[in-house]
């Protein structure tokens, strides 16, 4: 499950089954929100990123330790602290240079009404008192520093998953899965389905999922081809749609 489905009642009903034994297996996702994965984090911050904490991955090599948290019912649950250092840096680089911009911004045209809340939220600036117009401009440090003290992490709590690989694996598959329905709505246009009676609503989403299958392999091969860099999903079906309509012309 994401993390959004995640609060401790929802844990507590998980845990809690018919004479003490667990309802159900499962793997969640740990938001920034709760105190506790602050704290896992934290805890492990100083010495995560060490040669022996390496898991490999689909992706980049990321980190992780096991902890167990007592949840009460006489289950702990695994829970695992990821840290991904090439995401941190690129988080850090991004959000530095957006701060920047906006700090640029500000003191060019700081009466620019739409990116009024990035300033209070980013910046401090103050009025100009002269008669040159000057304004000057400071970055909220804390601000920035407290956005991205948990970005390059993630946590998960798993009822049964024990090793770091797996479960980082099981919920990165979770990804897949939203990445195929949005594909689903959204390339196959399946967002509505606009159709009258069932047969016929499921025709469409069995031919619709046959295609599903053959995008994604698409999307597959464009990935390990390095295609991305050259084109789009939809540029190399345009291009492909062209190429066959012209060797079919007489």
């Amino acid at each position: 499950m994401d993390k959004r489905f995640f609060s401790t009642d929802n844990v507590k009903l998980l845990l809690d089954g018919d004479g003490g034994r667990l309802r159900c297996r499962f793997l969640i996702g740990f938001p920034f929100i709760c105190d506790l994965a602050k704290d896992l984090v934290d805890g492990e911050r100083a010495d995560i990123d060490r040669i022996e904490n390496v898991e490999l991955t689909n992706s980049s090599p990321t980190r992780n330790k096991l902890n167990l948290c007592d949840w009460g019912y006489g289950t702990d649950l695994s829970t695992h602290v990821f840290y991904n250092p090439e995401t941190a840096v690129k988080d850090r680089n991004e959000l530095f240079g957006y701060v920047m911009s906006l700090a640029r911004e500000a003191s060019v045209n700081h009466h620019n009404k739409k990116p009024l809340d990035e300033y209070a939220h980013y910046l401090d600036v103050d009025l100009p008192l002269s008669q040159d117009g000057s304004v000057n401009v400071g970055i909220r440090e804390m601000v920035v520093s407290k956005e991205l003290a948990t970005t390059g992490w993630f946590v998960l709590h798993s009822s049964h998953i024990t090793e770091p690989q797996a479960a980082h694996d099981v919920y990165r598959m979770k990804n897949v899965v939203e990445k195929s329905f949005l594909r689903y709505k959204n390339n196959l246009g399946l967002d509505r389905l606009r159709v009258h009676g069932d047969d016929r609503m499921q025709n469409k989403i069995f031919v619709a999922f046959i295609a599903l299958v053959i995008t994604s392999a698409i999307h597959g091969t464009m990935k390990q081809k390095n295609l991305y860099k050259r084109m789009t999903f939809s540029k190399l079906i345009l291009d492909s749609t062209a190429r066959t309509q012209s060797s079919a012309s007489p």
